[in-house]
């Protein structure tokens, strides 16, 4: 998939500027990372599975995903 530009992203009525959506969407595919270890999907008890459905919900959101 190609990546032209970052996703526009509002927070509190005001739009994070590229630079700033950019470093969302990182953390956010990094913590997804995190997310696929066992280990620490069960340390955040029980919250890492809605944490992962609102990921992968984010990432189809951005295009990122399927």
């Amino acid at each position: 998939m190609a990546w032209d530009a970052e996703p526009t992203i509002v927070i509190n009525g005001r739009a994070l500027t590229e630079a700033q959506a950019c470093t969302v969407r990182i953390a956010l595919a990094n913590l997804r990372i995190e997310l696929s270890d066992p280990k620490f999907l069960l340390a955040t008890g029980g919250l890492g599975v809605t944490y992962t459905r609102s990921i992968d919900e984010i990432q189809r959101i951005m295009g990122l995903s399927e």
